[in-house]
């Protein structure tokens, strides 16, 4: 089995901020290309956009989140994907509705992309879009599945999240909220472990 150049973001590494409102994990930061939040937003909480991140990828994982801009206002649940843009100080929040209970989401900033607001809507077992310089896809699995990646172009880069249950790729293990980033890859080999394991596929190009 080949094996390319990688880096893998375990989740006891990962860098994690805690205030009354809301925690935030960073998953992945990669300096000047991309980087990925898991959020959970406390009831009747909220949490800013940080600056410089005017466009932003939004994956409700549990529960509804508002999502307020300059010129999107909408409200999101788990069965959807938002790109949404144009924040600024004052504007550029993600709510939770709810009175007694937390939400979670992921945010992925893209940093070399910029695009339209845009609402999707998931579904399984493959849900997949193309963007001018990436593609994204979400795919779910079944108990001890194997799957073999092809990429969209040759020499890509490809960064994989597991957002549930736990896959094996070429003889790496990551588990629920980690991260493995290949680079250069031609085809990427994996394994799910558990039933309704679901991944997250970014593919930059």
């Amino acid at each position: 089995m080949k094996q390319f150049p990688s880096t893998i973001y375990k989740r006891f590494l990962q860098k994690q901020e805690n205030t009354a409102a809301f925690q935030c994990t960073t998953i992945v930061a990669i300096p000047n290309e991309l980087t990925i939040y898991d959020l959970v937003i406390f009831p009747e909480h909220q949490w800013q956009i940080p600056p410089p991140d005017t466009s932003i990828i939004l994956l409700p994982l549990a529960g509804t989140i508002g999502v307020n801009c300059v010129t999107f206002s909408e409200e999101l649940s788990p069965s959807q994907l938002a790109f949404a843009s144009n924040f600024d100080e004052k504007s550029g929040r993600i709510t939770n509705p709810y009175n007694n209970d937390a939400v979670n989401f992921l945010a992925i900033q893209i940093k070399k992309s910029s695009f339209e607001q845009r609402l999707y809507t998931i579904e399984f077992p493959l849900f997949e879009l193309t963007h001018d310089n990436f593609y994204l896809a979400i795919r779910k699995f079944g108990n001890r599945e194997e799957y073999d990646y092809h990429p969209q172009k040759t020499s890509s880069e490809l960064l994989i999240v597991c957002l549930a249950g736990a896959f094996e790729f070429e003889n790496r293990l990551v588990e629920d909220r980690e991260a493995l980033r290949l680079m250069a890859i031609d085809k990427c080999e994996m394994e799910s472990l558990i039933e309704d394991s679901i991944l997250l596929f970014i593919e930059q190009y």
